[in-house]
């Protein structure tokens, strides 16, 4: 038992790492293991739907405190120590379907208010030398401003 820094491993594929805590619990058969202390919020950054299963909040009365993994059928959690890895084995059906490029929709929020200003300038000179000798000079300059304030992009 103890906290240990570890890659925690969703079906194979590397989400995270961290400092988990691991507590000495026993199986069905008696046999002690280590079992993972993940909170609800982090399973569900990791794709997990925990809004699909409502028992995991069954031993925990905060979203800060452990979550029971046993709520999804055939989900598992396994310590590899060796590697310090938490291996966690859960069915594609308890998971968010992953677009790439897009962050899950649980860790959005409105950010922080600001003032924006995009800009783009150029500036050309052009010599003429052929039948006429002369200089044409030219400049551009284009503002975009913007606020975000909430949920609001003006």
């Amino acid at each position: 038992p103890g906290t240990y820094r570890v890659d925690v491993m969703v079906n194979g594929k590397r989400v995270d790492t961290r400092d988990v805590v691991f507590k000495l619990e026993k199986d069905g058969q008696g046999t002690p293991f280590l079992a993972s202390c993940l909170t609800v919020s982090q399973l569900s950054c990791y794709g997990v739907k925990t809004e699909d299963y409502p028992q995991l909040w069954k031993a925990a009365k905060t979203p800060d405190e452990c979550a029971d993994l046993t709520a999804i059928p055939q989900a598992k959690a396994v310590l590899d120590i060796n590697n310090q890895q938490l291996q966690l084995s859960i069915p594609q059906l308890a998971l968010r379907p992953e677009f790439k490029g897009i962050a899950p929709e649980d860790l959005w929020d409105d950010g922080i208010p600001a003032f924006l200003m995009n800009y783009s300038a150029r500036t050309t000179q052009t010599d003429y030398k052929m039948d006429m000798v002369g200089r044409d000079n030219s400049s551009w300059v284009q503002l975009q401003p913007g606020i975000n304030i909430g949920a609001w992009r003006v």
